[in-house]
């Protein structure tokens, strides 16, 4: 899994902190054994769950995140009834012990005190039976502590990530992951056929570059090999014979719910998902439940590895002697049946087609011989652990060495890449013109149209701190612009004539030969002419700047003003469309002494400096988002949409000072909670370890 999305850095991220959240979960839902606490539980690990769910929210990949939340508390829950189950049957075999002692009393009475006599000859229920009932209101007492943990652990983690959640929460509302259709949260799932990879991984490709199929297995890769997968079975096996198989079944079933998951639309549960599940519904590429199957399989594995040196360790078990029997059998039957059915079919297919060769044909042999080699070691291994030929530490190192030799093996030519991966971001003099040219940022680049993308890599522009009028490249773009965007590309053709694209303040286009804009407001400004690169730039003289004046505006309805935009007749620099606001119809242009100034721009700051001669408005020309606050010479007033996805703020006649700060009460009010829930709860869980270092008795002299 982690192989297959090195390019998902925020993923990997997310996903890393998952086995310590398990750990900390582990701890925090399992009942107390300490008599010194009376059985009660700490109520710091269930903090160090939040806090450790927390990282991995921050870390910025919120699907992921939700994956291994979801499966956190199922952990939870799991090892909660196991502990109330083992609470149960401590108690009976306590009853049990206590009535073989009474029966013993009662063979012998002239050992007991006279009140125990008089007690055992009432007409009681017997003690061994009212010890299998839990106390009355235990149960309920119990599973209330259990959820009160949790609660505390979710608490802590969503106070502790507020500063970002809540505006996470705020942009979703406004973006286009909003809602999505069942059929894109099907998208990106695996194929049931692609499940072959689980023990084929390179039959349809080494890397998702040139893979075979009519399906994307850059995020369905989860191959997590062929020994891992004997080791999970063993662990489950020899867990059973053990009695502590609780731990390797709960893995084992967790990489089985993640392999089924990851199917999206070709099993029921996508449906239920997008159905009933919290914020399942907002996601897509159901195939990274794989994370779940791999860890899985890897705990499980972990377990069986486990059982093995606990196996070397202790006196022969005739049932952990079996498993390890029929274990190192099966693996060595299933290498000699690949090595006697499939492999000659496929090799004679080879064979007598000798003057073309199937790619494909070549990689599923390739695959098998790999697959017979491992099995064989594996079994070999087995074999070897069971007669007790090696010890449990050389055992434990050839174990791994193998798991090793299998993964780096079969995944040693993915994505291979022998070029620099960010050239595609060297663009030094081109940003250094355009930044010359707009000192103050107020125009944005285009760099949309055909192959000019493989030269300018998405998100270039900030790397630059340049404007783009696509913005940061993600899958949150607020619903409004993109549909903006969308009604300007799709208008005709060659959408840059379309007047409305002179709102998005796109000065500068770059392109590639064959590509150029064509429109008379368009000449060239400057070339790039490195081989491989060749760019060139355009600057569009009917762009407006980031703030403009206007004294004409219409009122309309959302949903009418698009296509108003999208006429040929409209005039960006004279005409705003609102949606509420004032209507004006005061001159189409400007007068001499009006003018508008931009006095700053940073991220989260706008200072502008206006001079009118009757009433109108400074269109702010970039998204509009609720979190902006304004203010017109000192006093707070109203930013309005405009022009159906922008921004706009009514000036009376006069001169005046205009100041736009992006600060929504989401960061100005989270950004303090989550400080502060950090600062308790780190305090909470370090304060013992600081007392007791201060108690610590001063060594005598």
């Amino acid at each position: 899994f982690a192989v297959s999305h090195l390019g998902h850095l925020p993923m990997l991220a997310a996903a890393a902190w998952f086995p310590l959240v398990l750990l900390a979960v582990n701890q925090a839902a399992r009942p107390s054994r300490s008599p010194g606490k009376g059985g009660r539980q700490s109520w710091r690990w269930p903090v160090a769950v939040g806090l450790l769910l927390a990282i991995s929210l921050l870390a910025g990949h919120f699907q992921l995140f939700l994956y291994n939340f979801y499966a956190a508390i199922i952990f939870w829950l799991a090892i909660a009834w196991r502990g109330r189950v083992e609470g149960e049957e401590r108690r009976a075999e306590g009853s049990k012990g206590d009535s073989e002692r009474k029966a013993t009393a009662e063979e012998e009475p002239g050992n007991l005190p006279p009140s125990v006599l008089l007690h055992q000859s009432q007409d009681v229920e017997p003690a061994s039976a009212s010890a299998l009932r839990p106390p009355r209101g235990a149960t309920f007492a119990y599973w209330r502590g259990q959820f009160l943990r949790l609660a505390l652990a979710v608490g802590v983690m969503g106070l502790a990530t507020l500063v970002q959640v809540w505006p996470f929460y705020e942009l979703g509302q406004l973006s286009v992951r909003s809602s999505i259709s069942y059929e894109t949260s099907t998208g990106f799932g695996v194929w049931p056929v692609g499940l072959i990879d689980l023990l084929l991984p390179n039959l349809f490709s080494p890397n998702p570059q040139a893979y075979f199929g009519y399906w994307s297995n850059t995020d369905v890769l989860g191959y997590v090999g062929l020994f891992s997968l004997g080791l999970a079975g063993l662990g489950v096996l020899l867990g059973r014979a053990g009695r502590s198989s609780f731990y390797p079944i709960f893995f084992a079933v967790l990489g089985g719910a993640g392999l089924i998951f990851s199917l999206a639309g070709y099993t029921i549960f996508q449906g239920w998902f997008y159905q009933f599940v919290p914020a399942l519904n907002l996601t897509r590429g159901a195939g990274r439940f794989l994370v779940w199957f791999d860890l899985g399989v890897a705990l499980a594995a972990a377990f069986g590895l486990q059982s093995w040196l606990e196996y070397q360790a202790r006196h022969r078990q005739a049932d952990a002697e079996r498993v390890l029997r029929w274990g190192w059998r099966s693996l060595a039957l299933a290498g000699v049946a690949l090595l006697v059915v499939p492999l000659p079919i496929l090799y004679a297919q080879l064979i007598s087609t000798p003057g073309s060769i199937n790619d494909l044909l070549v990689r599923g042999i390739d695959g098998l011989v790999t697959a017979v080699i491992l099995l064989g070691l594996g079994a070999i291994l087995l074999r070897l652990l069971y007669r007790r030929r090696v010890g449990p530490d050389l055992g434990a190192f050839l174990a791994l060495a193998l798991v090793v030799f299998d993964l780096f093996s079969v995944r040693a030519e993915f994505n291979p890449q022998t070029g620099d991966v960010a050239n595609g971001f060297y663009h030094d003099a081109t940003a250094a013109f355009i930044r010359s040219q707009d000192a103050q940022g107020q125009y944005r680049l285009d760099a949309t149209v055909g192959s000019v993308t493989q030269a300018w890599q998405a998100n270039t522009a900030q790397l630059y701190r340049l404007n783009d009028l696509r913005g940061v490249f993600n899958p949150l773009q607020l619903a409004g612009y993109e549909a903006l965007w969308n009604g300007i590309t799709s208008s005709q053709k060659d959408f840059r004539a379309v007047p409305a694209y002179n709102l998005l303040g796109a000065r500068y286009v770059i392109a590639r030969n064959k590509e150029d804009p064509t429109g008379t407001q368009f000449r060239p400004v400057y070339r790039d002419a490195r081989p491989g690169v060749k760019l060139n730039v355009f600057e569009n003289s009917q762009a407006l700047p980031l703030v403009t004046l206007v004294h004409r505006t219409e009122l309309k309805p959302q949903a009418e003003i698009l296509p108003a935009l999208l006429g040929a007749d409209f005039k960006p620099g004279e005409l705003a469309f609102l949606e509420k606001g004032r209507k004006l119809d005061g001159p189409a242009g400007l007068q001499n002494s009006e003018g508008v100034r931009l006095l700053e721009h940073r991220a989260n700051r706008l200072q502008v400096e206006a001079n009118l001669t009757s009433e109108g408005y400074v269109l702010i020309n970039q998204a509009f988002y609720p979190g902006w606050q304004a203010r017109l010479d000192g006093v707070d007033t109203t930013l309005e949409r405009a022009n159906y996805a922008l921004g706009a703020v009514y000036l009376p006649p006069g001169q005046h000072t205009l100041t736009l700060e992006f600060a929504p009460l989401s960061f100005r009010l989270g950004g303090p909670i989550t400080l502060a829930t950090w600062l308790l709860a780190t305090g909470f869980l370090v304060w013992p370890l600081l007392r007791g270092r201060w108690r610590r008795p001063k060594p005598q002299n």
